[in-house]
C-alpha cells in the first residue's frame, strides 16, 4: 500500500495480529501502566509527544535531560 501522508510503501509486520494486538496491550497495562503511575507520583515523569516534527521532539527531549 501507499501511505496517505508521505506517500511512501507500506507494508504489514508478520505478527500483525489481533492475538498479538491483545498480547501487547496485556504487558503494557501489567508492566508499563505501573511504573508511569510509579514515576508521575514520584513526581519525575516526563511525556514528550512524539507525534511532533523530528526537530522538536528532539528539542523537548534535550529540554528534559537538561533539567
Amino acid at each position: 500500500g501507499v501511505c496517505d501522508d508521505c506517500g511512501g510503501e507500506t507494508y504489514q509486520r508478520a505478527d500483525d495480529s489481533e492475538e498479538t494486538m491483545k498480547s501487547r496491550l496485556s504487558v503494557y497495562e501489567s508492566s508499563t501502566r505501573p511504573l508511569i503511575d510509579y514515576y508521575k507520583k514520584a513526581g519525575v515523569y516526563k511525556e514528550i509527544d512524539g507525534r511532533q516534527d523530528i526537530a522538536k521532539v528532539e528539542a523537548d527531549l534535550a529540554a528534559v535531560l537538561e533539567a
